[in-house]
């Protein structure tokens, strides 16, 4: 972790010359320590960490950015080997690199980045995205601590 959070620390130097950044955090204690968010305060950086067993809700980068990332390397694998030029070709690590390659700057957008912090109300800060219902799934272990049988 030490040395992720020098590495952002240094990354973002001039972004945060003339202001705060931001980090998200998955809740996970580790990831946590109290010499690093008293770091991150020193070098005005707001630390937002998610609630435990929210990550399926909450991941913003999954709903906008990689979910339509693996949808378009679907497509484009799909046209590929619908086409008859590639009726006996094989699929190699170069043309599956190309597809990844594709898809991913399809979908790594400046909008999708900003959409995905929306949807689940980072920013804009929205605490009504998500209702009780919406962690019904985590109470099952508000009972007896052990998951419903399947």
């Amino acid at each position: 972790m030490e040395m992720w959070t020098a590495a952002y620390l240094e990354h973002t130097k001039d972004l945060r010359a003339p202001g705060n950044t931001m980090v998200v955090f998955d809740g996970y204690s580790s990831h946590l320590s109290i010499r690093v968010l008293r770091l991150f305060r020193y070098k005005n950086v707001i630390v937002c960490a998610l609630p435990s067993h929210t990550s399926h809700l909450t991941q913003t980068l999954d709903f906008t950015v990689f979910g339509p990332m693996k949808a378009h390397a679907r497509q484009c694998l799909s046209v590929c080997s619908d086409s008859p030029a590639n009726a006996w070709a094989m699929l190699n690590v170069y043309a599956a690199c190309e597809i990844i390659t594709q898809a991913y700057v399809l979908s790594n957008t400046p909008g999708n980045i900003r959409a995905g912090f929306s949807r689940t109300g980072i920013h804009p800060l929205n605490p009504r995205v998500f209702t009780d219902a919406s962690f019904d799934l985590s109470r099952t272990y508000e009972r007896d601590n052990t998951p419903d049988e399947a």
